[in-house]
């Protein structure tokens, strides 16, 4: 059965403070919005996917890159058909659109296409090593301490994780009814949507029950009663956690250098920018690079070396 859920494995990653992979996040992030030219995007992409590895959730980043292609594709397709303002025609169709003319697609486009697919996957990257590697409830405690309202720091969790479960409830299901001899597989394409839709009422009930037990649980804790939380268990912050929220936020301080700098747009209308490689672009690169990776370099030392 597949992992969908959050859960905990001896990795490096894993074991890292939840401040230092959350602010590491946000931080990549940061950099990807802001970062244009694509090669830089590239390299953004490549350095998230060590962590990947090393945090052995590549199963569920497959999940994620499934989505992001998709989108990738979506934007692909609408920016070579809706935009106009390139200059390199490619090829074009003998069909015309109303109100748009001919539909031809230019290198411009189809570039600018490329790039947004590039960021998105870098996005969802880093949001998939911040889902699996990162317990929900430690996210949520988070918010807590960042003196955040209760019941936004609630729904913000609630919302993490529900997306994850419904998909877990899904594959239960599903191997539920296969056990009990109903086919999902069919050759026709209607005749499996239909067996499909056989699991969302199931999905359904399972998601209203929860809700239903999450409610009776707030209500049993007195939610909402008192403007403070207690809290079990507080995982202290120490010393070799501060450096590694600052490794973290390396990203994002480098993403300022590049826009005061004037590096991060790049013109991709109406003809594509020159890229100039030169030594202090490589350098640019490899800053990128190392800014990505310091969390993960140092990672493997948590467990050795905690002051």
């Amino acid at each position: 059965m597949k992992l969908y859920a959050y859960r905990f494995q001896d990795t490096p990653v894993h074991h890292l403070h939840p401040t230092a992979v959350t602010t590491w996040a946000l931080s990549c992030m940061v950099l990807a919005v802001i970062v244009s030219e694509p090669i830089m995007l590239t390299v953004i992409l490549l350095a998230t996917i060590p962590y990947v590895f090393i945090s052995r959730i590549y199963p569920n980043w497959i999940t994620f890159v499934k989505i992001g292609v998709l989108m990738g594709v979506v934007i692909i397709f609408f920016t070579t058909i809706f935009v106009r303002t390139g200059a390199t025609v490619l090829f074009s169709l003998p069909i015309s659109i109303p109100t748009l003319g001919r539909v031809y697609f230019t290198l411009e486009a189809i570039y600018y296409g490329l790039a947004m697919l590039v960021r998105i996957l870098a996005i969802l990257t880093v949001f998939a090593v911040l889902t699996y590697a990162v317990c929900p409830d430690d996210l949520l405690d988070l918010f807590m301490k960042a003196k955040l309202p209760s019941r936004t720091a609630f729904s913000t969790s609630l919302a993490t994780t529900y997306v994850p479960t419904l998909m877990k409830d899904m594959d239960d299901i599903q191997i539920s009814l296969s056990s009990r001899g109903y086919a999902f597989e069919e050759s026709r394409r209607l005749s499996y949507l239909k067996r499909k839709a056989t699991i969302v009422m199931p999905l359904l009930a399972n998601s209203l029950e929860r809700a239903i037990q999450k409610a009776e649980a707030m209500e049993s804790r007195a939610f909402g009663s008192m403007k403070g939380r207690t809290q079990f268990f507080d995982a202290p912050l120490t010393r070799y956690d501060r450096s590694v929220v600052a490794c973290s936020l390396l990203p994002v301080a480098l993403a300022a250098l590049l826009y005061i700098g004037g590096l991060t747009p790049y013109s991709y209308y109406p003809r594509l920018e020159p890229i100039k490689i030169d030594p202090d672009y490589i350098l640019t690169l490899a800053a990128i690079a190392l800014s990505v990776l310091a969390v993960l370099i140092v990672s493997p030392l948590k467990r050795r070396f905690d002051i």
